[in-house]
Parts: structure tokens; C-alpha cells; sequence
């Protein structure tokens, strides 16, 4: 009985090999037969003439609130990079991995805010400025259940809009 089993599994395996094979001879000889007589492939629109298309891209300066907004906090906003140590494993130690998010300064004392998540377990953490500066930073504070994290930097933040020491 089992014989019979290999059988009938290799007849339907032998079976859908060649319908496939059909079908991507016939689909391959209308493709090729097609492009020989210079007609479009199935779904796809003809050409009207022989002239690439070509698109026309406008801008414009947009001077909105919101940009003018953006650009008085840009120099807030910063990238929180940190390191987490490698692990121990069975085929050694495991590479320090890379971490990164974003975060803003909240005050002029080099105080930032990011997700709780960025710098969990890192031994390591830099905050990026806008303009490439980098500032090492510690973790002043953390909460994992509504994913904040405040950090303090080291050395001068850029200036904080509504100056002073308070926050923005």
C-alpha cells in the first residue's frame, strides 16, 4: 500500500513540475513575441511618442508659523546615541551594539529628554547637536513604564529659545 502512496506523490509532483514549466514557456514566448513586434507589455500604457517623459519639479519657500517654529527649536532638537555592551555567549563576547534615537533639550543647563528605550542598559551616551557637535551625556533620570528618559549633557548646549535657565 505505502508504494502506492510514492506513486500517486510522484505523478502529482511530476504533474505540477511540467504545468509550471508550461506556463513560463508560454508566458516567456508572448513576452518575447511582444517586445519583437514593439508592443507594450500586458497593463502597461503605449508610448505616444518616441521622447523620454520628463518631470517638472517645483518649490517654493514656505513661511509659515509652523517653519518659523521649526527653525527657533531646531537647534533643540538633538540625536541620543548610546552604547550597549556586548553579552556574553558561547562563542565568545558579542559586539558593543550601537543605539540611537532623538530627544531636545529642555534647558539651558544641558538637560535633554529622549525615550527610555534609546538609553536603557547603554554604558555609553553621546547627544549630537544640529550641527554635528557631540556632547557626552548621563542619565539623570528614567521611567520604562512611560518611556522617558531625562539626560544631562556635558558642556554647552546650543541657545535654548525664551533664554534664561526655564525650561522651553
Amino acid at each position: 500500500m505505502a508504494w502506492k502512496r510514492v506513486l500517486f506523490t510522484l505523478f502529482v509532483v511530476i504533474a505540477a513540475g511540467a504545468s509550471a514549466l508550461a506556463g513560463a514557456v508560454a508566458g516567456g514566448v508572448a513576452v518575447y513575441t511582444a517586445m519583437r513586434q514593439g508592443q507594450p507589455a500586458a497593463g502597461l500604457p503605449a508610448s505616444t511618442s518616441a521622447e523620454p517623459i520628463t518631470q517638472q519639479i517645483i518649490t517654493t519657500e514656505i513661511d509659515t508659523a509652523i517653519t518659523q517654529a521649526v527653525e527657533k527649536v531646531g537647534p533643540a532638537v538633538v540625536t541620543v546615541v548610546g552604547i550597549i555592551p556586548g553579552q556574553p555567549s558561547f562563542f565568545g563576547r558579542t559586539p558593543d551594539q550601537p543605539v540611537s534615537g532623538s530627544g531636545v533639550f529642555i534647558s539651558a543647563d544641558g538637560y535633554a529628554i529622549t525615550n527610555n528605550h534609546v538609553v536603557e542598559g547603554t554604558s555609553k551616551i553621546v547627544v549630537i547637536l544640529a550641527d554635528g557637535t557631540e556632547l557626552p551625556a548621563e542619565i539623570v533620570g528614567a521611567d520604562p513604564f512611560s518611556d522617558i528618559a531625562v539626560l544631562k549633557a556635558q558642556g554647552q548646549p546650543p541657545a535654548i529659545p525664551g533664554g534664561g535657565g526655564g525650561a522651553l
